[in-house]
């Protein structure tokens, strides 16, 4: 119960911190901070472990906080210039414009690498916080932020075709019918590129939606969404 569905990602995030270091670089295929990439791979496992009931709650917590301390470290300044990379190569390519202004492409390269940060950052505060838990004014800042940079990227061309895992992790939290839509909206764009784990996205927010609302009405008791996604046989490559 919750692994990662994706083991053999574990050598290629080795080569890929070992390629880029310390430096500002967004890798290509996921769209996240190259640094970032192993993190949430940790945070993965993190997960995994913390279901195995083999850590005491302090010891969750520390390497939870632990974890956040490291993800902050990977932001990503909005009017910055970060080096694109892909994942398993020592080099980093040159930018591609893929059919949109230079400028343009890069506004929404970094907006989705800060979404994948601010979606991590929820993701690995509910290892430690079950969906009864509400979010610290920390984590309802990441959720509105991503929001907010979700409108920068405004449809799936280039780095937007990656967001699938984001929208799930940070729909997850969403109770309010026009964010939900927008949530919808965007996984229909992603759909249109024949990607099959959208679809999984999209099948797991309405569980997990139709399930809180049960939730709000005392009718059921909080649930995590990777349950829910387990329960109807879903899956997300990072759960």
């Amino acid at each position: 119960m919750g692994k990662p569905a994706m083991p053999e990602l574990e050598s290629w995030l080795d080569l890929q911190t070992d390629a880029t270091g310390q430096g500002n670089y967004v890798d290509a295929l996921f769209g996240c901070s190259s640094r970032l990439l192993k993190l949430m791979w940790a945070a993965s496992r993190l997960y995994a472990s913390s279901r195995d009931g083999h850590m005491t709650t302090e010891e969750l917590q520390e390497k939870v906080d632990d974890l956040q301390k490291q993800i902050r470290s990977t932001e990503i300044v909005l009017d910055s210039n970060p080096l694109v990379s892909i994942s398993c190569q020592s080099t980093a390519p040159s930018l591609a414009t893929v059919g949109m202004a230079q400028e343009e492409l890069r506004r929404r390269i970094v907006a989705t690498a800060e979404i994948f940060r601010h979606a991590s950052h929820i993701y690995v505060y509910r290892i430690a916080n079950g969906p009864e838990v509400p979010l610290t004014e920390e984590m309802q800042s990441s959720l509105g932020t991503a929001q907010e940079l979700l409108t920068m990227v405004p449809d799936a061309l280039g780095p937007g075709a990656n967001l699938g895992w984001c929208l799930v992790v940070l729909g997850a939290e969403m109770d309010l019918v026009d964010e939900r839509n927008y949530v919808q909206s965007k996984l229909d764009g992603l759909h249109l590129l024949g990607l099959h784990n959208t679809k999984n996205g999209q099948k797991i927010l309405e569980e997990v939606w139709a399930h809180r609302d049960l939730v709000a009405q005392g009718q059921a008791t909080p649930e995590r969404w990777q349950d829910i996604m387990q329960r109807i046989g879903q899956s997300q490559i990072l759960v």
